[in-house]
């Protein structure tokens, strides 16, 4: 009897704790969460393009586009941004999005 206590009481815990943990990173500033998708990849997908394709064809330097590509870009340039939009002809929703349910730790970079 004692055993299952302890071991429900374990539980309950690290459930409470995961809880905690999740309101804490929504809660967290724009240093240690970063809520914002860059859809570059599904862009690239969706017209099968290249990195390197894009780069030839908006100027923008290939290293700069890959840190997009695999959402590691701290900040974006506005000239940066500007260019793929136009390339793609698309709006700026659709190469970026603020997503509250998507967590990406900015560790991450």
């Amino acid at each position: 009897m004692y055993l299952f206590l302890v071991k429900q009481i374990f539980t309950t815990m690290l459930v409470f704790f995961s809880i905690i943990t999740d309101i804490f990173m929504h809660f967290i500033d724009g240093r240690g969460v970063v809520l914002i998708r860059i859809k570059l990849a599904e862009l690239l997908g969706k017209h099968k393009m290249r990195v390197v394709d894009l780069s030839e064809r908006t100027g923008v330097n290939k290293n700069t586009l890959y840190k997009l590509y695999h959402e590691r870009s701290s900040r974006m340039d506005l000239e940066v941004l500007e260019r793929i939009c136009k390339h793609f002809n698309c709006d700026l929703s659709d190469l970026i999005e603020y997503d509250p349910s998507y967590i990406r730790s900015s560790k991450d970079k």
